[in-house]
């Protein structure tokens, strides 16, 4: 049997069976089900990927903990003792990362911003926006209440925007002057350079799928390349860009930091894959939804054997919007 779901609307009485990395939330709020999937509602079809199931869910809780161990334990890289007003540009169904930075920061202001609503109860400094980050920004109270942000931050937003010139200028208007942008990527192309890699691996062959969905969907699914270079454009100034080697899998020496960052994003690809490829292939290239989940679960049976070293680069950029620039 597919661990994938089918079609058809889930049980009510479903839970999340954590051997399967695609069981069904029984619940949804403002959202709609399509290939037994949940999307949001909020401007539905703007993003091609899930939101607010389970899997979605726990592809939100794995992407937190690879960061955060990509980071070494920290949050964020950019160099601020005490944040005082942060935005994160898609806070995710949970919104993990802004509840921990409120629990962290109680005198900060946290702001998060996405197509669906987390909830906010215990974190009196913590508010959620209704809003895609594609469109114009109408953040008037929070302005109004704590002045412009000193800090906004992003994260896995590959393929989700048209337009990310528009985006970092946004991220510059909203900014104080001095305050900081940090955003982290991750490269979807698996590489190998030692040997270890099977010649017809159906993990890079999913890879090779990338340029054709960019083109359908005129976006970017590698943006982390060109982060700084549009950052730059943008007018942020001592922009960083850092890079880290991360395994797709626990293949380095057990015990190791490499070997962590790849049991985690093992664990995010998992949890990721079929929701990052359905609607897409679906939609645009006629394939049905069982062909799709027979795909996704060749790749990650295939990368589950660790015998096979892909790696590719986190990619976070950091960038200081000027002193002198207007407020």
């Amino acid at each position: 049997m597919s661990r994938y779901p089918d079609s058809s609307p889930p049980r009510e009485d479903e839970e999340l069976d954590m051997s399967s990395a695609y069981s069904l939330a029984s619940t949804a709020h403002d959202l709609v089900i399509e290939h037994g999937r949940r999307y949001a509602n909020y401007r539905y079809g703007s993003s091609p990927f899930p939101q607010g199931d389970k899997i979605a869910e726990q592809n939100e809780i794995d992407l937190f903990n690879l960061i955060f161990t990509v980071y070494r334990g920290r949050l964020f890289l950019a160099p601020i003792e005490e944040p005082r007003n942060v935005l994160d540009v898609r806070c995710g169904q949970g919104g993990l990362w802004v509840k921990t930075m409120a629990d962290k920061y109680p005198e900060a202001q946290v702001s998060g911003m996405d197509v669906t609503m987390p909830e906010t109860e215990g974190h009196p400094n913590l508010e959620f926006f209704l809003q895609n980050f594609n469109d114009e920004w109408i953040l008037n109270e929070v302005l109004q209440a704590h002045g412009k942000f000193d800090f906004i931050f992003a994260k896995s937003i590959f393929g989700l925007s048209q337009d990310y010139s528009l985006l970092y200028q946004r991220c510059f208007e909203n900014l104080a002057p001095g305050g900081y942008f940090e955003q982290c990527e991750f490269v979807p192309y698996p590489s190998c350079d030692d040997g270890h890699c099977r010649e017809n691996s159906i993990v890079p062959q999913i890879a090779c799928l990338i340029p054709d969905l960019q083109r359908t969907f005129n976006t970017n699914f590698n943006i982390g390349i060109e982060m700084k270079k549009l950052v730059e454009k943008a007018g942020f100034v001592d922009v960083e860009e850092r890079r880290t080697r991360m395994p797709w899998s626990p293949w380095p020496p057990a015990g190791t930091y490499e070997n962590e960052v790849g049991r985690l994003f093992q664990k995010f690809y998992e949890t990721g894959l079929q929701g990052w490829l359905l609607a897409p292939l679906c939609k645009f290239y006629n394939f049905k939804p069982e062909q799709v989940n027979t795909m996704c679960e060749a790749a990650i049976i295939e990368n589950r054997e660790n015998d096979q070293h892909f790696h590719s680069d986190c990619i976070t950029i950091i960038a200081r919007k000027p002193l002198d620039a207007p407020n």
